[in-house]
């Protein structure tokens, strides 16, 4: 009885530590992909400007973890980004008869690059299009550090679970 209580205890501890894999529908996935490879570079026609500036404040106002230090008629500026974190310098120029933004992610020491460029480019598409579409960062498969842990952290468990249970 006591072995059988144990297995259970630690495959519900491993299972509990890993992660599992995201499923997203194909339409999902094309439009992330649609996302993510949107420019950082990019115009809007003059017209679309007022709106388009506004989009980018409201962006970094909402999803940068650093607040707004400058924002001007060209320029919104974060805080230099702290441990972990990542904050934001969009420019834009006036050029001939459309307007170019330009959308960086600056990070800070261990600062996730991979989330800070998809939000990057989610910025980008949303200051052109409207459309906020975030990009999560997909978990990867079962990760053996999670598992191990997982035993690790469950062995005390289940030694005091065997304590309790002898006769």
């Amino acid at each position: 009885m006591k072995i059988l209580i144990t297995i259970v205890l630690l495959l519900f501890s491993v299972v509990n530590c890993s992660r599992s894999v995201v499923k997203y529908t194909p339409e999902m996935e094309e439009k992330f992909k649609q996302v993510q490879n949107f420019p950082l570079i990019f115009n809007v026609p003059k017209v679309e400007e007022y709106d388009a500036w506004g989009r980018a404040q409201s962006f970094v106002g909402k999803y940068s973890p650093m607040k707004i230090q400058i924002v001007s008629d060209f320029i919104i500026d974060t805080y230099n980004p702290t441990e972990g974190r990542r904050g934001y310098n969009i420019v834009k120029t006036p050029v001939k008869d459309s307007i170019e933004f330009t959308v960086e992610v600056t990070l800070g020491k261990f600062a996730d690059r991979e989330i800070a460029i998809n939000e990057a480019h989610a910025c980008a598409y949303y200051i052109k299009t409207g459309n906020l579409y975030y990009i999560p960062k997909k978990p990867s498969n079962t990760n053996p550090l999670f598992i191990i842990g997982g035993i690790i952290l469950s062995v005390p468990l289940i030694y005091m679970f065997i304590t309790i249970l002898r006769p």
